[in-house]
């Protein structure tokens, strides 16, 4: 058995200011954005432990758990405080019948880090776009359970095969705040799952040396649209 341990304490701070003024021939007219002056901080704490157990020589296990406790105070234009509180489990099971061949079983729960950015207004006069910012914004937390296959030779060869489906919570996109102002914000629960497939092909007997690689995905997903109380 092979125990691990460990602490982390951060402190994160963004202070955003925006100005944005629209001239044309009647003159120049200030335009007004949410949260366009803000300061954010965040204190976060996580603690951890993990543990990898060899149950025997052709199985493994490896699982652990994290605890997440946060707060995030947004000042200025904008006011909140909001706290967080995250538990994180993981487990993995790992089999290997034969040297080359590895199977994996394993699920584990996810959050998201935030862009501080996305708290204040923001704009782009390339594309003519402004975002609001968005105070009462959370991270969004996923729950991934997979399954996987790895065949490897000795000729660099090698193929891997990933089953996996995941669930969603609080999952960030683009929506209209409260505020009237577009802008990134916590839209609702979605599911996503697919098929993920890599492989290694040696090109000795053409290329010395050579080695072509692959990469495919089949993906699908569904998600519960508050504002048309339907999935799509």
């Amino acid at each position: 058995m092979r125990p691990e341990f460990g602490v982390e304490i951060a402190y994160n701070r963004l202070n955003s200011n925006l100005a944005l003024r629209f001239e044309d021939a009647s003159g120049v007219t200030d335009i007004a954005l949410p949260a366009a002056n803000v300061l954010v901080e965040e204190l976060r704490g996580e603690a951890f432990a993990n543990l990898i157990w060899k149950a025997s020589e052709k199985f493994n296990v490896e699982t652990g758990v994290g605890a997440e406790l946060s707060e995030i105070t947004v000042s200025g234009d904008a006011d909140n405080t909001q706290s967080f509180f995250f538990v994180k489990p993981f487990a993995t099971l790992i089999y290997d019948p034969k040297p080359g061949v590895q199977f994996r079983l394993g699920a584990r729960r996810t959050v998201g880090q935030l862009d501080f950015s996305d708290f204040a207004a923001s704009a782009s006069a390339a594309d003519d776009r402004l975002l609001g910012g968005n105070p009462e914004l959370g991270p969004d937390q996923t729950l991934r359970v997979s399954s996987s296959i790895d065949l490897r030779s000795e000729t660099r060869g090698a193929l891997n095969v990933e089953v996996f489906h995941e669930w969603r919570d609080d999952i960030l996109e683009q929506i209209v705040l409260p505020s009237g102002a577009q802008g990134l914000g916590n839209a609702g629960s979605a599911r996503v799952w697919g098929v993920k497939s890599t492989a290694s092909l040696p090109l000795s007997a053409l290329i010395p040396g050579g080695l072509l690689e692959m990469e495919a995905e089949l993906r699908d997903s569904t998600f519960a649209d508050p504002i048309i109380a339907s999935d799509r």
